[in-house]
């Protein structure tokens, strides 16, 4: 009778706490990129540095925080998804590294910051 509500008037949850945390955290990693879009889609579709910065700046608080929070922070990684983080953080780091001998590093800075944010992303959904 262990799956029966309680007789003394103790309130019974159907879901234990710790499963509903669990079911929320996917809800809300699974909310992300549509909340991203609509971000971006809202900030001239991060066209311009300022917000495509500032969403790799979230994307990466957000993989902190899986790092920080989550039991086994690395459980979906597979050879593949590492191999393609690996290629995606190589691509930025030469994005960067371009504006060394780019006349201007205006034109380098801006698409460095749309790789952090691919990689970025990237690397949280592969860690799910």
């Amino acid at each position: 009778m262990s799956g029966s509500p309680r007789m003394n008037g103790e309130p019974h949850s159907a879901v234990p706490r710790g499963k509903f945390l669990e079911e929320s955290g996917w809800t809300l990693a699974m909310l992300l990129p549509g909340a991203l879009t609509i971000f971006l889609g809202f900030r001239s579709g991060g066209f311009y540095v300022g917000a495509t910065s500032l969403a790799a700046a979230e994307m990466a608080l957000v993989v902190g925080l899986r790092f920080a929070l989550a039991r086994r922070p690395l459980q979906g990684v597979s050879k593949p998804m590492a191999a393609a983080a690996i290629a995606m953080a190589c691509f930025a780091g030469w994005t960067l590294l371009s504006s060394d001998w780019s006349p201007t590093m205006a034109r380098a800075l801006p698409e460095y910051s749309h790789a952090l944010l691919y990689g970025l992303t990237l690397l949280f959904f592969g860690m799910l």
